[in-house]
């Protein structure tokens, strides 16, 4: 019943998205629906599904539920090198070829989630959200002082992307967004059971035959595949890997961690077009996609604060 309100709220808000005071017959038909919503729209989607299973599957790892691809600063390292490709090459990231610029958005990631695994073998949850806020502060000093080094029209641009919105996919990289975002998407069912055992605790999910370490590496390609993708392509969005999980908790519960995974997409992908929709049904609040997740999410994690129990209990 609750995923049949769930389909019915998203099918809803994607209707209205997309055909909300747009005449079908129209001559400007192609140019809103087919060039601004639909990307926008299908941004949204998959940003918003990604965005909350890879901070469920870090909440679950690292035990605890504050924690999210922003918070580690997974997003920020991934940013962060996308700032000096952008700045050393002198380039916008709609104007270059794509592929060298994914590479280092990649990379960021990667770095900071090798970083991560490293010290998670000698540092508890709490310790770790730490680590990641240092990581997270140090990588945004950076990209301020590239921005400060960079021409004028240089540092709009990159302010625009910076910021996060889905309306930065462009229709002319709708396809090959969208094959990739369900390809991530897929990846995700190999993960399940080897989270629930992890969950138990190290030595007993090793000794339940998961092998600890290559799981470790496995979920750091992934998660930096995913977030890095995103990145590029609509900018570094916040607050819905931190949220998701816990929405999904309290509406459907815990079941097991194949389902949660799935009920973490959902309310990602709710979270994601309200925040679309409030910019459209609200004329003066900017639609800066950070800026209305944040009036969103704000109360939840407050809310969030005052639990005293574990995510999972």
């Amino acid at each position: 019943m609750k995923l049949k309100i769930c389909a019915l709220i998203i099918f809803s808000l994607i209707t209205y998205l997309l055909l909300e005071g747009v005449n079908l017959h129209s001559e400007q038909f192609k140019l809103i629906f087919l060039e601004i919503r639909l990307p926008s729209v299908v941004a949204a989607i998959i940003t918003g599904s990604l965005l909350a299973i890879t901070g469920a599957m870090l909440q679950s790892f690292f035990n605890n539920q504050l924690i999210g691809p922003d918070i580690l600063g997974i997003s920020s390292g991934s940013s962060l090198s996308l700032a000096i490709y952008f700045y050393l090459g002198d380039i916008w990231i709609f104007t270059s070829s794509g592929l060298n610029a994914s590479i280092f958005a990649l990379i960021g990631a990667l770095i900071v989630m090798l970083a991560l695994g490293f010290f998670s073998k000698k540092l508890n949850g709490s310790q770790i959200l730490v680590l990641g806020v240092l990581i997270s502060y140090f990588s945004s000093s950076l990209i301020s002082l590239l921005i400060f080094l960079s021409p004028a029209l240089q540092v709009k641009n990159y302010f625009t992307w910076l910021n996060g919105s889905f309306n930065n996919l462009l229709l002319d990289q709708l396809v090959v967004f969208t094959v990739i975002g369900i390809l991530l998407f897929c990846i995700m069912f190999i993960f399940p059971k080897k989270l629930e055992l992890v969950a138990l605790g190290e030595k007993t999910a090793i000794s339940l035959g998961v092998n600890f370490k290559q799981l470790r590496m496995q979920m750091m390609v992934y998660i930096s595949l995913c977030i890095s993708f995103l990145i590029y392509f609509v900018g570094p969005i916040s607050f819905i890997g931190i949220i998701s999980s816990y929405v999904a908790i309290k509406f459907f519960g815990y079941q097991n961690m194949k389902q949660h995974l799935i009920h973490c997409s959902i309310c990602g992908i709710l979270i994601s077009l309200l925040s679309l929709a409030l910019a459209k049904m609200v004329p003066f609040i900017p639609s800066n996609s950070n800026i209305l997740l944040g009036f969103i999410s704000g109360p939840i994690i407050l809310y969030m604060f005052s639990g005293k129990k574990n995510l999972y209990d």
